[in-house]
């Protein structure tokens, strides 16, 4: 190993010197407050807007077309949706089975301060933008101190009163206190404090306003990194910086860019009538440019660069400091390699824009023409002020017939219309976005579409960007929590507390926290994502529960994997309250086979049950055999008294024949015989 050892130690640098460096490498560095960079991030704002490009010619069709603006918002949906519909957009992983708690802990306090100290949505959804407009989109955390001004004022009080509040107040805050006699002998008493604290603070950094040294491709090992914007006096001083009222800003270099002129020239002319200095007569009011910057310098002169803060404005320099990294995360949604600065989703349709803008233009100024056509007429045989006024059934008077002929326009044929259908070809190329991509393409999806083949093709249609997404999370979103984790680790004390998104409120123990390094970018879920999310789970909890039906509770399925599996499907219906709805278990050990005390209870009450039943079965069937014996029994008499029914019939029958036989004998005079008998 080469010998590091640095001999004659210098003096460190002082405040001018370091002025001078930092100066220097802000006038070298690159941003888009100049150049090329400066430029193109214009185009690209001008695009998204609609502006006219300049090249119009008077009379003829000023029409803009909106590809940059139609492909953003298409986008923006999308991504905003997948990272930020949900509770939490990133969760550390625990790196072993003592480190669960502490991850969890951890999770809970980077969205919390995402989400709650910060207004998260909105600086994720500006962040995004950003990097689809420009080539680099950058945020901001920080750990700084919340400065303000307080009024406290009071009336009618007694002199004993007034003493007694102004013996409670603490000097090192109060900065003015005026007492003034009222009628009565009553006092008013005006107060004045200056208040402070101390929070993780995000913010959207416009581009125009960040530079960086043209050097590395990375903003945390680049050589110099500025931001630059403006503050007034009175917010300088209740930052705590002790400024007089005619500091100068002037420091050689380069102005805020343009992109930032057009901002403000554009909020003075629709929003203050044109007028520019309303502060003029107010010093504490007026506004000065600050940069703030992150050099690599070696400011105690030992041989090894020190990343060193410094706040100026002009050559006049607020505050240094050493730091540990810088508060700096930035992504581009087309990633360049060894490049800081990327291309942005603009920069791939700019060109079909002006194209289309001009394809419709001529398509414009062609039926303008066929409607309003040019005529060739006779010098002096034409009333030319009859001819110049095109209205319907409008006379044209003529000396002779013939004097006015119209001159011919040719029109357009098909291909400037299929000309239009190869741009939207090279958009969706370039860009992912169509008409299938969004939707909105009837020809596509029809009843008799299968729902494989229209996901296929809406998979096909959103590859670039979901590649923006990942570099997005992965670039971008990951960097920045990882920022808001090193902060707390730094800065927080053990006994904070934070609400999670069960409601509760849990205390911090950063002493127990790690130098975090593996993160998982959680992408929250749309409402058709969110269903299908809810069906699956469905499946996995019908498997679970045949597991723990075929005796797997305990080996291939534990309590803390059913509470989770529960805690997650409420989640995945929408409900932020899941634990209201289930208790997390102690442990996850299940109870000896062996039956216990009330298991012994339930089984004996379980047999004596049983034998109740057999008893009444029993009685039941007895009742049957006694019924079925009274119905043979009466069967029986039914059939005795047939018997008895016939016999007499026969009995009947029987002397009828004897009767019916001696009256022939008497009749004949001889003995007589009916029957086979």
């Amino acid at each position: 190993m080469a010998d590091t050892t640095v001999t004659g130690k210098k003096q460190p640098l002082d405040d001018e010197d370091l002025i001078d460096i930092v100066t220097r490498a802000a006038g070298e560095a690159i941003g888009p407050h100049e150049g090329d960079l400066e430029r193109d991030s214009v185009k690209a704002n001008n695009y998204y807007l609609g502006k006219l490009y300049g090249d119009e010619v008077e009379g003829r069709s000023e029409f803009v077309s909106r590809e940059v603006f139609e492909t953003v918002e298409w986008i923006m949906p999308y991504l905003v949706d997948v990272f930020f519909s949900g509770d939490q957009a990133a969760v550390f992983e625990p790196e072993d089975d003592d480190d669960v708690q502490s991850a969890e802990q951890e999770t809970e306090y980077v969205n919390a301060v995402f989400y709650r100290q910060n207004k998260g949505f909105k600086i994720g959804y500006t962040w995004i933008k950003d990097g689809l407009l420009n080539k680099l989109a950058v945020v901001k955390a920080v750990r700084e101190g919340c400065f303000g001004v307080r009024v406290e004022s009071a009336e009618n009080l007694t002199e004993d009163q007034v003493a007694l509040r102004i013996a409670e107040l603490d000097p090192e805050t109060l900065i003015s206190s005026e007492v003034t006699q009222q009628e009565d002998n009553l006092f008013s008493l005006d107060l004045k404090f200056q208040e402070s604290g101390n929070k993780t603070v995000i913010y959207n950094v416009p581009p125009e306003s960040f530079r960086v040294s043209d050097t590395r491709d990375c903003i945390s090992t680049a050589y110099y990194t500025g931001e630059f914007y403006k503050k007034s006096i009175s917010e300088l001083r209740e930052m705590g910086y002790d400024v007089p009222d005619d500091i100068s800003d002037e420091s050689g270099v380069t102005d805020l860019s343009t992109l930032t002129d057009h901002r403000v020239s554009e909020v003075q002319s629709t929003l203050l009538d044109g007028r520019t200095d309303l502060r003029g007569s107010n010093p504490a009011a007026r506004e000065v440019e600050v940069a703030e910057e992150y050099t690599f310098i070696d400011i105690d002169q030992d041989g090894f660069t020190e990343l060193v803060k410094t706040v100026r404005v002009g050559k006049t320099l607020l505050d240094k400091s050493v730091v540990q990294a810088r508060p700096y995360h930035a992504w581009s949604s087309i990633m360049v390699p060894h490049r800081l600065h990327g291309l942005s989703a603009a920069d791939a349709v700019m060109d079909l824009q002006k194209l289309r803008s001009r394809l419709i233009r001529n398509m414009l100024d062609n039926q303008w023409r066929q409607n309003n056509g040019r005529y060739a007429v006779v010098d002096g045989e034409v009333n030319l002020d009859d001819l110049l006024v095109s209205t319907p059934h409008g006379i044209v008077r003529e000396n002779f017939s013939g004097a006015v002929r119209a001159l011919d326009t040719p029109t357009l044929g098909p291909d400037a219309f299929n000309m239009l259908g190869y741009t939207d070809t090279l958009m969706e190329r370039r860009s992912g976005v169509s008409e299938r991509s969004t939707g909105l393409d009837p020809r596509q999806f029809n009843s008799n579409t299968a729902a494989t083949t229209a996901e296929l093709v809406m998979t096909a249609a959103q590859q670039k960007i979901h590649l923006i997404a990942r570099i997005f999370a992965e670039i971008g979103l990951k960097e920045l929590f990882l920022g808001i984790h090193r902060l707390g680790l730094q800065f927080e004390h053990p006994g904070m507390k934070i609400r999670n998104n069960d409601g509760k409120f849990i205390a911090l123990n950063p002493n127990a926290w790690r130098d975090r390094a593996d993160m998982t970018i959680r992408v929250g879920t749309g409402n058709a994502s969110k269903t299908q999310t809810a069906l699956s789970m469905d499946r996995v909890m019908a498997s679970q529960q045949a597991i723990i039906a075929g005796g797997g509770l305990g080996t291939l399925v534990t309590p803390t994997n059913v509470y989770n599996l529960a805690i997650d499907h409420a989640k995945a219906l929408g409900r932020k309250d899941a634990a209201r709805y289930f208790k997390q278990p102690e442990s996850d050990e299940i109870p000896d086979s062996g039956p216990s005390e009330n298991d012994i209870k339930l089984q004996e009450m379980q047999i004596e049950a049983q034998e109740t039943q057999a008893k009444l079965e029993i009685e039941a069937q007895k009742l049957e055999i006694e019924a079925a014996k009274q119905i043979l029994a009466e069967e029986k008499l039914e059939l005795e008294k047939q018997r008895l029914e016939f016999e007499v019939r026969r009995h009947e029958d029987e002397n009828e024949f004897k009767l019916l036989e001696a009256q022939i004998e008497l009749e004949q005079g001889g003995p007589t015989k009916l029957g086979n008998d």
